[in-house]
């Protein structure tokens, strides 16, 4: 396992997901203050953010969390990359 997927602190692992499946219990670790970087920890953590509620819900409901997911990846699939001159700071 990578170091940084590690705590800094105490070394153990920072990843609760049996087995490393793709289910949401990235979204439960989140609720126990084990995100796996503090960027995603923040989804959680930020008193008011519009982004608690859905960690809720995609903890609770694995089926919307994967359904979500069906429609975000679709979505990022659909974006052209921009390539040659077609791009600016």
């Amino acid at each position: 396992m990578p170091p940084e997927w590690r705590c800094y602190c105490c070394g153990e692992s920072r990843l609760h997901t049996p087995d490393h499946a793709f289910d949401n219990n990235y979204f439960s670790n989140l609720q126990v203050q084990a995100g796996l970087l503090q960027s995603d920890q923040e989804l959680f953590s930020v008193t008011g953010a519009n982004t608690i509620d859905i960690v809720y819900s995609f903890t609770a409901d694995q089926r919307a969390f994967f359904a979500s997911f069906v429609v975000s990846m679709i979505k990022m699939g659909n974006i052209s990359p921009l390539t040659g001159n077609g791009w600016r700071y």
